[in-house]
């Protein structure tokens, strides 16, 4: 049987409105799923106009954040440090992070992002 057309599902939806709010309601709890993790990330800007070397020295930055962390100091005391640290730096920034997730293995490593 193929897959109904998108004019036919709308269809059926508003034909059944009050069947689909009433069994909702009745399944609620089959809709939410319990946290499975927490992310937390501590993130260190270089400029793109800065160039490769900025952008390295970012990166490295962000790894000894890491090893910080996996040394066994506390997530937040080193994200409070680091905040201190680039509360002077621009909005329009190439970020490397350093993420902390409890309920996976972790901590990762540097990711990198535009934004």
């Amino acid at each position: 049987m193929p897959p109904p057309k998108p004019a036919e599902l709308d269809a059926w939806i508003a034909a059944h409105e009050q069947q689909i709010a009433d069994y909702y309601k009745a399944h609620q709890t089959s809709y939410f799923q319990d946290t499975r993790a927490h992310v937390r990330q501590i993130f260190v800007r270089a400029p793109k106009d800065d160039g490769d070397a900025k952008r390295a020295e970012a990166k490295t930055k962000a790894e000894g954040l890491l090893k910080e962390v996996q040394g066994g100091k506390s997530f937040a005391d080193v994200a409070k440090a680091s905040e201190r640290r680039r509360r002077d730096q621009g909005p329009r920034a190439e970020t490397w992070g350093s993420s902390s997730a409890s309920g996976l293995p972790g901590p990762f490593g540097p990711m990198r992002s535009s934004g």
